[in-house]
Order: structure tokens, then sequence, then C-alpha cells
């Protein structure tokens, strides 16, 4: 299982937010990919998926299973949102590995294959200058970390 904060030493600054009350019905949940949640969790009201949709594709995560998976979790009207960085046109699949991008097309056959709609697009995340061929890994973009280009969808479970 990839744990970002492995890497990046995320794991004690989440432990320290989700202690919070206002976090008080937050519950964390460390699973593999490819069965993101538990069976038995129903009728959630929205599922974020935060800059690693892209890392799914070079994990091979069984991505179908994935979306079916938040989808059933999801009650009806409930929101999968995904924030990525962008891809450009045309690369489909092609630079999730080297550049930690994905081409928003290529998502959104994904997740409405598994019974999503799209629902909305925001464009805060947009950089029209970003060219689109570095790498925006955390480890490889440098002075670049928060620069890229990066697409915001609401999906909906109809």
């Amino acid at each position: 299982m990839w744990r970002p904060w492995r890497r990046l030493d995320a794991r004690a600054p989440w432990t320290e937010r989700l202690a919070r009350p206002v976090n008080a019905r937050v519950v964390r949940v460390e699973r593999e990919f490819d069965a993101p949640l538990p069976p038995e969790v129903r009728d959630l009201d929205a599922v974020i998926f935060v800059l690693a949709y892209h890392d799914t594709v070079w994990q091979r995560t069984d991505r179908a299973a994935m979306n079916r998976a938040v989808f059933a979790a999801l009650r009806p009207g409930g929101v999968y949102g995904i924030i990525d960085h962008s891809a450009a046109a045309g690369r489909g699949l092609d630079d999730v590995q080297r550049l930690h991008r994905i081409e928003q097309s290529a998502l959104v056959a994904e997740v409405t294959a598994a019974g999503f709609r799209l629902d909305g697009e925001a464009a805060f995340m947009r950089n029209p200058a970003d060219t689109r061929d570095w790498n925006d890994s955390p480890m490889a973009a440098a002075d670049r970390r928060g620069t890229s280009d990066r697409f915001v969808l609401r999906f909906v479970k109809p």
C-alpha cells in the first residue's frame, strides 16, 4: 500500500488535525486503493481524492474496482471529488509515472464508467502557463511545487 505520509511525514499532522473537535465525525481509513472503503460503509455524503488518482495508475490499482467501491459507499446524490495534476491533451495515462500527471478526459472516462455523472468543474487550480512537460511530484518539482495546472472535478452518484 502506498502511504504518502511515510515519505512526506504527514501522519503526525493528520493525527493532530483529526483530534480537533470539528473533526469528531471524521474517520480515518487506511486501505488498499483497490478496495478503499470497508464494504459495510454506505451512505457517505462525499469522498474526496486529492492529487493522487494518477498514482493509482502506475501502482496498477484496479481503478474500475476502486471507483465502483466509492460509488457503492456514497448515498444517491453523493459527491466524488477529484483534484489532480493535468497532463497535456492527448497524453491519456502516458505521463502518470514520469511526470505525475493524468489527462483529465482519461480520468473522467474511468470514473463515469463506474456510474458517476460529471456534475461540475472548478477552475481555481488551473494554471494555463504550465507547460505540463515537467515532473510535479513533491520530490521533483522543487521551486515549481504548487504551480502545476490542476483540474477539480465533481462527480455525483445518480
